[in-house]
């Protein structure tokens, strides 16, 4: 189930503590292809590079690893264009990545 934002297909997918789970390669809604998904939808998704069960359960909230660049776009220039719910996502995303890096994203 898509919790916030905007899933698109061909991204990268971590879990919560920040760790690779693979590269998202197709989604299907009531088994037709889609290219994105709105909150709310709940999907089925192929992962290249995962195997159920290893590198990610049935459950696991998994982020979009957003790139730093477009993390620092967003902050400055477009945080007030999104709704709660994304600015709230962008805002856990940003905080995992910087338990790592402090300054990531700034």
């Amino acid at each position: 189930r898509v919790l916030g934002g905007k899933l698109r297909n061909d991204v990268d997918l971590i879990k919560t503590d920040g760790k690779k789970v693979g590269h998202l390669k197709s989604m299907q809604l009531r088994q037709e292809s889609i290219r994105e998904a709105d909150p709310g939808l709940e999907v089925a998704i192929s992962i290249e590079g995962a195997t159920i069960g290893r590198q990610v359960s049935v459950g696991d909230d998994l982020f979009v690893d957003v790139p730093e660049r477009h993390i620092k776009v967003l902050e400055r220039e477009m945080v007030r264009t999104l709704n709660t719910s994304t600015q709230e996502i962008l805002a856990e995303f940003t905080a995992l990545k910087r338990k790592g890096d402090p300054f990531w994203g700034k």
